[in-house]
C-alpha cells in the first residue's frame, strides 16, 4: 500500500461483509490495487481472543443462517478465478446439471478468508460494528465512495438501513 499516498487513495466504505459487500470488496481491491482503501462494516462480526475477525456464533448469542443458496454456473464462472477457487474447494454439491449449492455460512466463511491477504497488506480493513449515521469516516467526510446494501427483516419487509446521502460523495445501493 506504500506506492500510493493516503490522499491519493480512494476511499470506500462498505456497509455489510455478507456475500455481497465481501464479493464487492474482492473484486474492487483486486482492480484498485493500491488505489484504494476499503473499509467493511459488519455488526455481526467479533475479533477473537487471537485479533483475529470471525462471524458471531452460539458463542456470542448468534445463531448463523443455516439457508442453502443455489448458484447457477454462468454466475459462478463471472467470478474472478480466485473467488470461484475460495468458494467452492471440496464442494461441488450439484443438484441441478448447470449450478451448485452452497450454505450461506460457508459463502460467509470462505468470503471473510478470502479477504484476510488483502486485510494484512493494509487495503482492507473490517469494522466489526454497524455502519451509521454517526460512524467518524462519515462524520469527518473522509470518504469518496460508500457502498451500502438495504437489508429487510422478514418481519416487515421495510429497510433496516438508513440511507446517508453527502453531496460530495458517490452512492452505490445494492438492494439485497
Amino acid at each position: 500500500m506504500s506506492s500510493v499516498s493516503n490522499s491519493q487513495q480512494l476511499v470506500v466504505l462498505v456497509s455489510g461483509g455478507g456475500p455481497v459487500g465481501s464479493t464487492f470488496a474482492l473484486v474492487l481491491a483486486t482492480m484498485m490495487r493500491s488505489h484504494a482503501k476499503i473499509y467493511i462494516y459488519e455488526g455481526r462480526w467479533f475479533v477473537d481472543q487471537d485479533d483475529r475477525t470471525k462471524w458471531q456464533g452460539e458463542g456470542q448469542g448468534r445463531i448463523r443462517r443455516d439457508q442453502v443458496v443455489t448458484l447457477q454456473d454462468h454466475v459462478i464462472h463471472q467470478m474472478p478465478t480466485f473467488i470461484q477457487k475460495g468458494l467452492f474447494s471440496n464442494l461441488n454439491e450439484r443438484v441441478w446439471p448447470t449450478s451448485r449449492n452452497i450454505p450461506i455460512r460457508e459463502v460467509e466463511d470462505r468470503l471473510l478468508a478470502l479477504l484476510e491477504p488483502f486485510v494484512e497488506s493494509g487495503q482492507i480493513e473490517l469494522v466489526p460494528e454497524n455502519l451509521n449515521e454517526r460512524t467518524d469516516r462519515l462524520v469527518n467526510g473522509e470518504l469518496l465512495f460508500f457502498v451500502f446494501s438495504i437489508k429487510y427483516s422478514k418481519e416487515d419487509m421495510v429497510p433496516n438501513n438508513r440511507i446517508i446521502c453527502t453531496d460530495k460523495n458517490i452512492f452505490i445501493c445494492d438492494v439485497s
